[in-house]
């Protein structure tokens, strides 16, 4: 075997296992997946032992894992109490699993009235995102009174 044959033999292996141990190390410089962050807009209804309150809002959707999305949304608009209307908002923050199961907390405010925190447990459908743009779905909750909403939402890549 000639001196060049070995030589390049050798620098062939070399350059091979450069190349191999780089791949795991060019690998972890890849940027991460971000979640990709969806709208969502609601309208919604909520029945409380002495209230009623109508509110109209929207928010955002974050995809926590394959079966988990967290929201944060608000709203405003009027709640009616002993025959008095008033403005009133709310916030919320929720995480749903699976086909929509789930919970969080929120915080609700009236005119006349301060801040007050509200446990929530989530109960959704929503329909299906293929070929559309915005997705319909509905939502009850319980916390704080009973609310019932319609949603429009953009569904996330990827995501049923």
């Amino acid at each position: 075997m000639s001196r060049h044959g070995a030589h390049g033999r050798g620098r062939a292996v070399a350059l091979l296992a450069a190349a191999l141990l780089a791949v795991p190390a060019l690998h972890a410089q890849r940027v991460p997946a971000v979640p990709r962050v969806t709208p969502i807009v609601r309208a919604d209804g909520i029945a409380e032992r002495d209230a009623g309150t109508v509110h109209v809002g929207g928010g955002v959707v974050v995809p926590a894992g394959y079966q988990v999305r967290v929201a944060v949304d608000g709203g405003v608009g009027a709640t009616v109490r002993d025959g008095d209307w008033r403005p009133s908002g709310r916030l919320d923050a929720t995480a749903r699993w699976g086909l929509a199961l789930g919970g969080g907390a929120g915080m609700r405010w009236e005119r006349a009235e301060g801040p007050r925190p509200v446990g929530l447990v989530v109960v959704a459908l929503q329909g299906p995102a293929t070929g559309r743009r915005w997705v319909r779905g509905v939502e009850a909750m319980f916390g704080g009174g009973v609310r019932v909403g319609v949603t429009l939402a953009r569904p996330a890549p990827g995501r049923r």
